[in-house]
C-alpha cells in the first residue's frame, strides 16, 4: 500500500497549478497578439490546432475544444475576419464547414510557436532529457485525469 498523500504537497500542487495557468495565459495573450494585435487568445489556440492538422472540420474543433458551436462559430468567424482562416464547405457533407488555414494565418503562426518553443527550450537547457520527457509524461497524466477537453 502507498502513503498517504500529505496535504501539504496537495496544497503545493495547487499553487503550483495556479501558477501554470496565470503563465497559460499571459503565453497566450501575447503569443495571440504575436501572431495579430486583434486576435483573442482561444482563437489563437484553436489557429496553432487548425495549422498543425491543415484542416479541420467544425465538429472536429467542437470535439477538440470541448465548447458548443457557437463559440467555435465565433472565433473560426474571427480567423477568417483576420485573413488567418478560410471556410468551405465539407464536399462530402455540405451542411459542413472545413476550416483551413491561410498561408499567411499558417507564417504568422508558424512564428509564434517558434518563438515560444525557442524559450521553453531555453528555459529548460539545465534540465537533462530524461527530465524533460518526464515532465511531458506526468503533465499529459495529469491531464487525462482532470481535464477533459482542452
Amino acid at each position: 500500500m502507498s502513503d498517504p498523500v500529505e496535504e501539504i504537497d496537495l496544497r503545493r500542487i495547487e499553487e503550483q497549478i495556479a501558477l501554470l495557468f496565470r503563465r497559460a495565459r499571459t503565453y497566450s495573450r501575447s503569443a495571440a497578439a504575436e501572431v495579430h494585435p486583434d486576435l483573442a487568445p482561444a482563437a489563437f489556440s484553436m489557429l496553432v490546432r487548425i495549422v498543425d492538422a491543415g484542416a479541420l472540420r467544425t465538429a472536429e474543433l467542437i470535439e477538440i475544444f470541448g465548447i458548443d458551436k457557437a463559440a467555435i462559430s465565433r472565433q473560426v468567424n474571427q480567423l477568417v475576419a483576420l485573413g488567418l482562416a478560410d471556410r468551405s464547405a465539407d464536399p462530402t457533407d455540405r451542411r459542413a464547414q472545413i476550416i483551413e488555414p491561410t498561408a499567411d494565418g499558417t507564417a504568422r503562426c508558424r512564428a509564434a510557436t517558434a518563438r515560444s518553443r525557442g524559450a521553453l527550450r531555453s528555459q529548460l537547457q539545465e534540465w537533462t532529457p530524461g527530465e524533460v520527457r518526464d515532465l511531458g509524461r506526468l503533465l499529459a497524466r495529469f491531464n487525462t485525469l482532470t481535464m477533459g477537453p482542452e
